[in-house]
């Protein structure tokens, strides 16, 4: 028998949530907790899709500070499918590892983490190009410029490599009802990575509104401050997701939000990922220009009238 299965193929790692009680189905709660996570990734994963396929295109991927957005815009749109798609689909099937033809969902954990220690990598790698422009330029165009900036790509993946080794995650279970993926062996490398990332991004974003505020502008100068109060605001959102979902996983049993904790962390780890495409988007000039533009080819075809009457001429 897998560990936390009962000799029924029902995943017990939260009795509390998965055993049914009078006028309660927890089947149904998983059935509408897996609608709402579908619902959420088929609006927003177009839209990082997109923004994603606008970074990896000249003229923005040949400057080194879009290099690295696109490998995050990448990394957001795997971690989303994990968490919209897959999440999704085995809440509305109800399956779990204990399930029949659900036991890849037993390695899936491991693949479910070193995603996620990537995007963290990749965050922080982030975070410290956007520091260094306005601290160091001359360090940061050492570090950043032109294809060095692909270099990082063996940090960031060597970073997530090492997490998984170190603690391979394989009890990282999804649970259909509770919606979210259980911890079921304690992983200390989990927790030094959130708390790491969260301390370390947030330092380097206070330093880079620091110097927004005072260097004073130019031409060069401006584009960056532009580039990166758009970074700001996905690591703010980033940050108060991760703090949200801190908060909800240590809190002492028995609180009022102790059977939805795992969904509060869920929606708040979607959201991380979702909505960044939409800062991008409404944000980033570039990307906003070719999105609109998708409407206006639409339209190109326009009905005029003419200023002679019972006449009309149609403009291409």
């Amino acid at each position: 028998m897998r560990p936390f299965c009962n000799n029924f193929g029902i995943l017990n790692l939260t009795p509390e949530i998965d055993i049914a009680i009078p006028g309660y189905n927890p089947a149904d709660r998983a059935f509408y907790t897996g609608i709402v996570y579908l619902i959420i990734g088929l609006i927003t994963l177009p839209v990082n899709i997109f923004v994603f396929a606008n970074f990896i295109r000249p003229p923005l991927i040949n400057e080194s500070c879009y290099k690295l957005i696109a490998i995050t815009s990448f990394l957001d749109i795997v971690n989303l499918i994990t968490a919209c798609f897959v999440s999704g689909f085995s809440s509305i099937l109800y399956l779990s590892y204990c399930s029949p033809g659900g036991a890849w969902l037993y390695t899936y954990g491991v693949y479910f983490m070193f995603h996620w220690y990537a995007y963290c990598a990749a965050s922080e790698v982030l975070a410290l190009d956007r520091l260094l422009v306005f601290a160091r330029p001359s360090f940061a165009k050492f570090l950043f410029d032109g294809r060095r900036a692909w270099f990082w790509l063996l940090y960031v993946l060597g970073y997530a490599t090492l997490g998984t080794v170190v603690k391979p995650s394989m009890f990282y279970i999804y649970s259909p009802v509770a919606g979210v993926f259980f911890d079921g062996d304690n992983n200390p490398f989990h927790i030094y990575n959130n708390f790491i990332k969260l301390i370390f991004i947030t330092l380097c974003y206070v330093f880079v509104v620091i110097f927004i505020h005072k260097l004073s502008s130019g031409s060069s100068l401006k584009s960056q401050r532009t580039l990166s109060v758009q970074t700001l605001f996905v690591a703010l959102l980033s940050a108060i997701c991760t703090m949200g979902y801190l908060a909800v996983s240590y809190l002492p049993t028995g609180n009022p939000l102790e059977n939805y904790a795992g969904l509060i962390g869920q929606l708040g780890w979607i959201i991380m990922h979702a909505f960044s495409g939409f800062v991008y988007l409404t944000g980033n000039r570039a990307v906003r220009d070719k999105f609109l533009g998708i409407f206006r080819k639409t339209t190109k075809n326009v009905l005029v009238v003419s200023v002679v009457p019972v006449s009309c001429r149609i403009i291409k």
